[in-house]
């Protein structure tokens, strides 16, 4: 039967094939096998990188569930579900003026524009997706490797270390964590 997933119900799942071990050449979208009775391939995206880039992390869109952004070797894109290239391509050449490798990335739940990242150079960032302008960011004493915004306080995040500590920071101030 025909998929009847509709853009204000968020069924639908991101899974991602692989040729190395945690880095994605591709993502796909699949509807969820529990609502029904097929599952059927939405789209399959490449990165648009002539270099050959992966993706290193997905991240979908709280309020629109047919949007959501992936961070790769030298870009920050926001894609859309219906569509193979995308929306909007934000360079980390252009973003922090060193190209260096996003590996983790994370909507925030409230304002809609808003991502935070964490890139290879121990570097924690926040940029407006509307204005493709870079906001803040700090460099921590060792790599970051995940992030995650409070949900109750979205101005609030924490960050997980390499150095196995996980550090809270307000992203009005990121000279120094809250905890």
């Amino acid at each position: 039967p025909p998929s009847t997933l509709s853009p204000t119900m968020p069924t639908s799942t991101l899974t991602s094939s692989s040729q190395t071990p945690n880095y994605n050449r591709g993502a796909s979208m699949t509807t969820d096998a529990s609502t029904q009775s097929e599952s059927s391939l939405l789209n399959t995206w490449r990165h648009p990188s002539k270099t050959g880039g992966s993706f290193k992390s997905l991240s979908l869109h709280y309020s629109n569930p047919t949007q959501f952004a992936s961070a790769s070797d030298s870009s920050v894109d926001v894609w859309s579900l219906y569509r193979s290239n995308p929306i909007s391509s934000h360079s980390t050449d252009t973003l922090w003026g060193n190209g260096d490798t996003v590996t983790h990335i994370r909507y925030n739940p409230v304002e809609r524009g808003l991502l935070a990242h964490c890139s290879m150079d121990r570097g924690v960032g926040l940029h407006d997706t509307r204005s493709a302008t870079p906001l803040r960011k700090t460099i921590l004493a060792m790599r970051a490797n995940c992030l995650e915004w409070n949900p109750m306080e979205p101005m609030n995040f924490v960050v997980g270390s390499e150095d196995y500590n996980a550090y809270s920071f307000d992203m009005r101030r990121l000279d120094k964590p809250t905890m």
